[in-house]
This record gives C-alpha cells, sequence and structure tokens, in this order.
C-alpha cells in the first residue's frame, strides 16, 4: 500500500453543529483540503457571536470562523441531484452532522455511499 500525505485527501463537510464542524477543522489544520457545504442561507453557526463590536454579522461570527479555519466554503442547495453524487464520490472522508433522514435524501447514507 502506498503512503499517501493527509494533504492529498478531500474532506467533505455537511455540518451545522460543532462536533462535525472541529472534527473537519483538525483535518483541515493538518493539511486535508477541506469543503465545506453550507445550504444557500449560510451555515446555522454563522448567527452565534461574538461578533465585533457587537454587531451581528454573518461573516464575522468569531464562533463560525474559529471552526472554519482552513475549510472552503461552497453554497449549494441541499437536495439529491447527480452534482451531489459527483461531489459526495469525489470524497476521500465525509463528515457531517446530518440525521438518517436528511442522510437518505442526499444520498449520503452508508448504503449509498458504499
Amino acid at each position: 500500500m502506498s503512503e499517501r500525505s493527509i494533504s492529498d485527501l478531500r474532506v467533505i463537510e455537511i455540518s451545522s453543529g460543532v462536533a462535525p464542524a472541529y472534527a473537519a477543522k483538525l483535518l483541515g489544520d493538518q493539511g486535508a483540503n477541506v469543503i465545506k457545504l453550507e445550504p444557500p442561507q449560510g451555515d446555522a453557526l454563522r448567527h452565534h457571536g461574538p461578533f465585533p463590536d457587537g454587531e451581528a454579522h454573518i461573516e464575522k461570527s468569531g464562533y463560525f470562523i474559529a471552526l472554519n479555519v482552513n475549510k472552503q466554503s461552497v453554497k449549494i442547495p441541499f437536495e439529491a441531484s447527480e452534482s451531489w453524487a459527483k461531489l459526495l464520490a469525489s470524497a476521500d472522508i465525509l463528515v457531517h452532522g446530518l440525521n438518517r433522514s436528511q442522510a437518505l435524501n442526499l444520498g449520503a447514507d452508508p448504503d449509498t455511499l458504499a
């Protein structure tokens, strides 16, 4: 088996929770290519402070920034499609915080991914 560097890994993250965002952050901190998928309205964590000067702004959430450093963020509709299937197929690692029904709807459930 040939050795691969962590920088060769493509990680797809689909979540709006702390635990999956942190897990993907750790991979990104080590050099993995992490792509965070957000719904068109943005990740829910963008609405949590702290915010500079106490002014809420979705691009300035300290909480969101801290959990999503070293990631590329892409806004994409969360609905099953050929694009979703290709995106998921391109990943070496999938980190998500979806419930079973959401995972099934997006084709991100274990049976579909296998």
